[in-house]
C-alpha cells in the first residue's frame, strides 16, 4: 500500500490489491459474543477506513478486497459480519473423486518404471484413501489430542513422498510397500501422542497391507535387503535421503537395509564432523 495523501491509502499503480486471512473464525469470541478482530473488518467493508490509533484520524484504504478461508467445526463467525461476504462451501471431495486425482498423479510418475511396480498406483491409493478415512473416523481430536486434525493436505503428503523417492532403488513390490508404510508412519503416526494410538496405527497399517496388497508387516521388513536384516516388533521400514552420503538438495530417497546398518552410518557421519578443525563435538 502507498499513500496517495495524509489520509488515503491504495495500491500502488492503480491496482488492486486482494488480502488472504486465513482462519477467519479463529479469534475467540468475548462475553457478548463478538469478535472484535472481525469487527475491525467490518468497519472497513462498511465505511472503507479504519482509525489511526495515534491521532485518531480516519485512514481511508481503497482498492481493497478481501478473501477470507475458515474452517468449519470452528466457532461460526458473527451474522452482521458474515453479511457482508459472499459464502461459498467447498466440501471434501468424494472417495472415487481422490482416488482418481491421485491416481493420474502417481501413474504419470511410474512411467518408465517395471509394470510389477507401475501396476501398484491403485493399490497405493486405494490403501492411502483407506488409512486415511480411519484415521479422521476414529482419531478424532480431544483436548489432550487438539492437534490431531488432518486433511487432504496431509493425504496428499503421503503421495508426494512416493513420488519424491528414487525409483530406481525400488527393485521390488516389497519395496514399495515399505515406502507407502514409511510414508503413512511420517504423516499419520508421528502426529500421535498415545502409545496407545501408535499400537492401533501399526495394527491399522498391517491389516491394510494383507487384505490390500496381499502380504505382511514380516515379509516387508525381511526384504529390505539381502540377505534379511534382523528387526523387532518395534522396527519398522525408513526411506532417508543420505545413505549414499549425498548431502544436497536431490539426494536420493533410498530404502535403510536395517535399523543397526543406519545407526552405524549415523555414528560414523558424527565421528567425521566431530573430527572437523574448529567444530563443536556433538
Amino acid at each position: 500500500m502507498e499513500h496517495k495523501s495524509k489520509k488515503l491509502c491504495s495500491p500502488p499503480g492503480g491496482r488492486r490489491m486482494v488480502c488472504l486471512i486465513e482462519d477467519l473464525n479463529m479469534p475467540q469470541k468475548e462475553k457478548f459474543g463478538a469478535q472484535p478482530p472481525l469487527e475491525l473488518l467490518r468497519q472497513w467493508l462498511d465505511n472503507d477506513f479504519w482509525y489511526d490509533r495515534t491521532s485518531r484520524s480516519k485512514r481511508q484504504v481503497n482498492d481493497m478486497q478481501l478473501l477470507c478461508c475458515m474452517t468449519s467445526g470452528r466457532p461460526e463467525i458473527t451474522s452482521r459480519f458474515s453479511s457482508k461476504l459472499t459464502m461459498l462451501n467447498v466440501t471434501f471431495p468424494s472417495d472415487n473423486v481422490v482416488t482418481k486425482i491421485f491416481s493420474a498423479i502417481l501413474n504419470w510418475r511410474f512411467q518408465g518404471v517395471p509394470a510389477e511396480i507401475a501396476d501398484l498406483a491403485d493399490l497405493l491409493v486405494k490403501g492411502t484413501v483407506q488409512v486415511y478415512t480411519r484415521v479422521t473416523t476414529d482419531l478424532l481430536p480431544i483436548p489432550s489430542k487438539s492437534h490431531y486434525l488432518f486433511n487432504l493436505r496431509d493425504l496428499s503428503k503421503v503421495f508426494q513422498g512416493i513420488c519424491g523417492s528414487h525409483l530406481e532403488s525400488i527393485e521390488t513390490k516389497e519395496h514399495m510397500y515399505a515406502l507407502w508404510v514409511h510414508e503413512c508412519m511420517r504423516v499419520f503416526q508421528d502426529r500421535m501422542n498415545d502409545a496407545n494410538d501408535n499400537v492401533w496405527f501399526k495394527n491399522l497399517v498391517s491389516d491394510k497391507l494383507a487384505t490390500i496388497f496381499q502380504t505382511k508387516w514380516s515379509t516387508v521388513m525381511k526384504a529390505r535387503s539381502k540377505p534379511a536384516q534382523p528387526f523387532t516388533d518395534k522396527e519398522s521400514p525408513m526411506f532417508v535421503d543420505f545413505w549414499d552420503g549425498e548431502q544436497y538438495e536431490l539426494a536420493k530417497y533410498k530404502l535403510v537395509p536395517g535399523i543397526n546398518l543406519l545407526k552405524a552410518k549415523v555414528e560414523d557421519a558424527l565421528d567425521r564432523y566431530n573430527g572437523e578443525p574448529g567444530s563443536r563435538s556433538m
